[in-house]
């Protein structure tokens, strides 16, 4: 039995890098560009973009393509779009983390994204993710 989909590819179109020193980001979001649907050859393209930003620099981003073949276009047509690009963004992410990882590799150390579950997010307002920062200051 075929799988629903299968990954083609994907490959990064565009990098705005922006990075001054060594520490972890302030914020990460991904987001997605509009998708395009080929009817004819069944292959779906998406462009996830990553944005990462530190203190004090502006923010990178990361914009790729990813293309999947559909192996069956009623489970296609049986999910609504934003379930549909959730599952292909999940599927593709983590060849992205590992791409943005070794794109920054430097003496600062590289960019490590975090392991996060996407099936179910929503890619109309994107997924933003801040660590959390513990206070240093204690009072006694």
């Amino acid at each position: 039995m075929r799988p629903p989909y299968d990954i083609l590819g994907y490959q990064l179109m565009d990098l705005n890098y922006h990075r001054l020193g060594k520490g972890i980001p302030e914020m990460f979001k991904i987001t997605l560009g509009k998708s395009s649907f080929d009817q004819e050859k069944q292959i779906y393209v998406i462009f996830p973009i990553i944005e990462v930003k530190f203190k004090d620099s502006e923010p990178s981003l990361f914009r790729y393509n990813a293309a999947f073949r559909i192996n069956d276009p009623a489970w296609k047509e049986s999910l609504p779009p934003i379930q549909l690009e959730a599952l292909l963004v999940s599927s593709i992410y983590p060849f992205l983390r590992m791409s943005v990882h070794q794109i920054t590799d430097d003496s600062r150390g590289p960019i490590n994204l975090p392991i996060i579950d996407l099936r179910f997010a929503n890619f109309e307002k994107g997924v933003m993710i801040e660590p959390v920062l513990k206070n240093k200051t204690f009072q006694n």
